[in-house]
């Protein structure tokens, strides 16, 4: 797996907070994020775009998962309205889908995070 700061800016980008105050955010919003997006966050990482996405806080995660079906959790919005999701498995570092609510359906991008980090721009 990639290193996070290695992708955001070559690792120049300041850390705005701690991995650890990440995770215990989403504990406070009832939802468990990844190791690589609690870095990636950690790493200043929302301030970056991508091609056409953007990533979510935690907040907003929380607030989109009523969007999708169980099992997935969203974090990032496509420009014609489809969502990135972690498909919560079990795994540490999810495999990442596409879910086109137009479409109901979900299709499989990456592997993990870090990946679609890599194939979206970041």
């Amino acid at each position: 797996m990639r290193d996070i700061l290695g992708i955001i800016s070559g690792g120049e980008q300041g850390r705005t907070a701690s991995q650890t105050a990440v995770h215990h955010r989403a504990e406070e919003l009832g939802i468990q994020v990844p190791d690589s997006y609690a870095d990636f966050v950690a790493g200043g990482g929302l301030n970056h775009f991508g091609t056409g996405c953007r990533v979510f806080t935690p907040e907003e995660i929380s607030a989109m998962r009523r969007h999708v079906r169980p099992g997935f959790l969203p974090f990032a919005g496509t420009p014609k309205a489809g969502l990135f999701c972690w498909m919560m498995d079990g795994r540490k570092e999810p495999p990442v889908l596409l879910f086109e609510p137009h479409a109901d359906r979900c299709l499989p991008v990456a592997t993990h995070f870090s990946d679609w980090l890599v194939q979206s721009g970041y």
